[in-house]
């Protein structure tokens, strides 16, 4: 029994030599009880089955104990809410587990040969590692803040830039109503400039074409005399009613009647426009030559469509016109470059003309025929043109209206 009692003893003495050798922090860990100093130290102890197990494991009660208790201390962060920056008192989301371990180095290990066990300690003083915390928190905040900053001046770019456009899109939309006054204006001062011209009355015809314009007295007589040799030539006469306009003509050849020619015409585009006038007409032309006055192989009834358009050009004094039909095309112009002095008292004219059917030509078999011709207008119902027609005639045409 002696003997018993003195092996438990030695056991027993065994047992807490043995306990003595180990760390503190390893007896107060094993048993379950605080560590030293708890109230000046941030704590974490972990175990595994080699250092690097138990290091990790020491990292991660660290920071969940260092959490906990951050938790209950209070920082203060920026939050970005409704586009400003808000002032918040906000705790977690502020400290991350990597803010918590950053700086953070294992403090001591153990080895227990006989559990083949591996411990690791962390412990770092509470106010070291709060000041530690503050600075990383403080860099979280700039951080943030910087961000937001940045946020805002990319706003406030983008402020800048729409309301750049808006004020170039209102700068380019009152521009262009200054465009518009400015042309209105400009139209306004050209009418006045050209009002007297264009309160004229239009021409009435180049050397051998009507223009589109309509005439100002129903009745009109066109009275055509050939000069070297003289002799008659050609007798028109032109009846308008309203937006219609009726000719009848007669031709002479080396004094012999050779034929007439009729025609309707009517008005499309009656000289509209505010400074430059455009009118247009439309219409048809029967030409009847008896045969014994045929020199070509014209029918004797021949039914010729037409259209004829007239622009007022009053920046130039001038009306220009051209005619279509199957059996001619012409240009011309009549210019009045003394209206400033002699208003429509003279005027210059000149026709070109194109005939591309030989049955049309005159004995020459011209095609291109130029027509220049000098018209005097003493009267508001007399008139008198001289013109070289069809490459070799000197024309005088006497013109009464009425």
């Amino acid at each position: 029994m002696r003997k018993f009692l003195l092996l438990l003893i030695l056991f027993y003495t065994s047992s807490l030599f043995a306990q003595s050798s180990f760390p503190e922090w390893v007896q107060a860990f094993r048993n379950g009880k605080p560590i030293e100093d708890v109230e000046q130290y941030y704590f974490g102890i972990g175990t595994g089955s080699d250092f690097t197990e138990s290091d990790d494991q020491a990292r991660s009660e660290f920071a969940k104990n260092i959490e906990i208790k951050i938790a209950k201390s209070i920082e203060m962060i920026l939050l970005e809410e409704n586009e400003n920056l808000k002032e918040e008192l906000r705790i977690k989301n502020l400290v991350s587990i990597e803010q918590i371990l950053r700086g953070i180095f294992i403090t001591e290990r153990f080895y227990d040969d006989e559990r083949g066990e591996y411990l690791s300690l962390i412990r770092i003083e509470k106010e070291e590692y709060n000041q530690l915390i503050v600075r990383e928190a403080e860099l979280a905040l700039k951080r943030k803040e910087e961000i937001l900053q940045q946020r805002q001046e990319i706003r406030k770019l983008d402020d800048q830039l729409k309301d750049e456009k808006i004020k170039k899109e209102e700068n380019e939309i009152e521009y262009q109503k200054k465009i518009l006054e400015l042309k209105k204006e400009k139209s306004e001062i050209k009418r006045e400039i050209y009002e007297e011209f264009l309160n004229c009355t239009p021409p009435r015809k180049l050397i051998s074409i009507e223009t589109a314009c309509h005439p100002r007295y129903a009745f009109n007589t066109d009275f055509k005399l050939r000069i070297a040799p003289f002799r008659a030539d050609k007798l028109d006469f032109f009846l308008a009613l309203g937006h219609f306009k009726f000719h009848v003509g007669s031709y002479w050849q080396n004094k012999i009647y050779k034929g007439k020619d009729s025609g309707f015409r009517i008005q499309l585009l009656p000289n509209i426009g505010k400074v430059i006038k455009y009118s247009l007409s439309a219409g048809m032309l029967c030409t009847d030559f008896p045969a014994e006055a045929l020199e070509k192989s014209i029918k004797e009834m021949n039914f010729v469509p037409q259209i004829t358009g007239t622009v007022c050009l009053p920046m130039y004094f001038s009306y220009a016109t051209c005619h279509l039909s199957s059996t001619q095309i012409a240009v011309g112009m009549n210019n009045y470059y003394f209206f400033e002095s002699l208003q429509e008292k003279i005027s210059f004219i000149i026709e070109f003309k194109i005939i591309p059917k030989k049955e049309y030509r005159d004995k020459f078999g011209d095609v291109l025929l130029l027509q220049p011709g000098i018209h005097f207008q003493p009267s508001d119902m007399l008139g008198a043109t001289f013109s070289f027609e069809e490459n070799h005639k000197i024309i005088f045409t006497l013109e009464w209206s009425f």
